[in-house]
C-alpha cells in the first residue's frame, strides 16, 4: 500500500471514528507521529468537525433568520404587540 493510500484509509476512519466515537476519535488524535496513516486520520476527523460546525452555523443563521416580533408589523392583520391576527 502506497504512502498515498495510508493517508486515505487513515482519512476515512478519522472521519467515520469522529462521527460515531468523538472520544475515542479524540484520543487516537492526541497521538503524536508523523505515519500517513496517523496524519490522515488527524485529517479526517479535523474535516468531520469543520463540516459540523458549518452545519451548526447554519442552523444558527437559520434560526436568526426566523421572524420575531418586530418583524410581524409588516404581515398584514399582525400586530407586533398582539399574539392574534385582528378581527
Amino acid at each position: 500500500m502506497t504512502d498515498k493510500d495510508q493517508y486515505v484509509k487513515g482519512f476515512n476512519r478519522g472521519y467515520a471514528l469522529r462521527q460515531y466515537r468523538p472520544d475515542l476519535a479524540k484520543m487516537i488524535d492526541e497521538l503524536e507521529g508523523s505515519q500517513d496513516f496517523l496524519q490522515g486520520f488527524k485529517a479526517g476527523k479535523n474535516q468531520f468537525e469543520t463540516e459540523l460546525d458549518q452545519e451548526i452555523q447554519r442552523g444558527i443563521d437559520q434560526h436568526e433568520g426566523m421572524s420575531t416580533p418586530d418583524q410581524t408589523k409588516d404581515i398584514p392583520g399582525k400586530s407586533p404587540d398582539k399574539d392574534q391576527d385582528e378581527i
